[in-house]
């Protein structure tokens, strides 16, 4: 019976279900599920393929490669029954007007589309959507002014959107918001009436997985608008980046101007206590990095990368996190110890630590200022070891084994006991 009870249920899944090759292809009447796998130069000629696309509630458009920009409205507008709509990678340059009509739509995919500059503000009138993937949209300057309107949004994923230049004000009020990969600050006033601030970020506490902070550098009030985001009562979120600059990937936007201007001001990250659970942090381009008091305390933190805080000149004492497995260390030019040598248990010193990154400290001498305590450091279960670009590097813990090591413009003493 069991045998076939499979054997039916594959019969109905193969009636309901079916992947289009070629425009040329004709499908029958009932499917629920349609998948394309093949360039589409002819949104008019998919049309034709499709008899009766009422029925319809999967559409999945997924080429490797797309480089003819097509118009997808034809299309659009017969799908009005559909719940998930991928369209990843296409070649057009505007998403038409007509995607409002999808009422029933609940997963919507446009990642990897290169020519979209904005999104047509009909989009907000998809009251059941639960999904947005917009990842690496990297024209898409602006998100829907009235977004706060898709009161069921719980997924929001713009990350690689590198021309993004605001959040929209009222994006706070979406507290269903449950995986949301990156906020951007508005770094001129231009945008300022329509766009959001640190605040948004104050009841979205269902959010999870990965939250990414850019352009902290045009925060007027750090102390106040940092406490406003209210970052401890996430207790979710598992990773949390701040950068107060954008790095290598938004270089290529002609129309950001002069991001990488010095911060050479002191930076208190006291106000942006994260919840105890976070297991990873990064900061990058801080400038002169002040530690808050709170970084010890994240006992729960399993990696820890400082990037680009050319300014910051020294740590606090990190020793003794219990969990951190990978730590790395990026271009801190005016680094020159990793502790001060206060005396601790060497037993607690970096007990589960295993992947260790010193990339680009050139003033960078040892791990301790104070050599005069007689007992020697030692990682206890360090895996990976990569020294770059750190040629004043002489003192470094002791290391019993390990499986890789990179040395590159680094001196060999660094590795010798002291």
């Amino acid at each position: 019976m069991h045998d076939l009870m499979y054997d039916l249920a594959k019969l109905v899944a193969r009636e309901e279900n079916i992947l289009l090759i070629s425009d040329e292809e004709r499908v029958q009447e009932g499917i629920r599920h349609l998948s394309m796998d093949f360039q589409i130069e002819s949104w008019e000629k998919v049309a034709n393929c499709l008899l009766d696309m009422t029925k319809l509630r999967t559409f999945i458009s997924w080429p490797e490669k797309q480089d003819k920009e097509v118009e997808c409205h034809e299309i659009l507008s017969r799908l009005s029954c559909v719940r998930v709509l991928i369209l990843r990678g296409m070649g057009f340059e505007r998403v038409p007007p007509s995607i409002g009509k999808l009422k029933l739509i609940r997963f919507l995919d446009l990642s990897d589309s290169k020519g979209i500059e904005i999104l047509p503000d009909s989009i907000i009138k998809l009251q059941n959507l639960q999904t947005l993937y917009l990842y690496d949209c990297e024209k898409l300057k602006q998100l829907p002014k009235h977004m706060k309107r898709l009161v069921n949004l719980r997924d929001l994923g713009i990350s690689g959107c590198v021309s993004l230049t605001h959040m929209p004000r009222g994006i706070g009020q979406l507290t269903s918001l449950e995986y949301l990969t990156t906020f951007v600050l508005a770094k001129d006033n231009g945008v300022s009436k329509h766009s959001g601030g640190l605040t948004e970020l104050r009841y979205l506490n269902n959010l999870r997985e990965d939250l990414e902070i850019l352009n902290l550098q045009y925060v007027k009030n750090p102390a106040s608008e940092f406490e406003a985001a209210n970052l401890k009562e996430k207790q979710h979120l598992q990773s949390l980046s701040l950068a107060w600059q954008l790095g290598d990937r938004y270089d290529n936007d002609s129309n950001r101007g002069p991001d990488n201007v010095e911060n050479d001001e002191e930076m208190s990250l006291e106000e942006f206590r994260p919840h105890l659970n976070l297991k990873e942090l990064i900061v990058y381009g801080c400038g002169r990095l002040m530690f808050p008091s709170w970084i010890s305390s994240l006992s729960n933190l399993v990696t820890l990368q400082i990037d680009d805080c050319k300014k910051c000149q020294y740590f606090p004492p990190l020793e003794q996190f219990p969990s951190l497995k990978r730590l790395m260390i990026v271009n801190l030019t005016d680094l020159e110890y990793m502790e001060s040598g206060i005396n601790f248990d060497n037993a607690l010193f970096f007990p589960s630590l295993e992947d260790l990154s010193l990339k680009n400290c050139p003033n960078l001498k040892g791990w301790r200022r104070d050599t005069s305590m007689p007992q020697l450091l030692q990682f206890h279960c360090l895996d990976y070891l990569v020294i770059r670009s750190c040629p004043n590097l002489t003192s470094m813990p002791l290391i019993p084994s390990i499986r890789k090591l990179v040395l590159k413009n680094a001196s060999k003493k660094s590795l010798e006991i002291y």
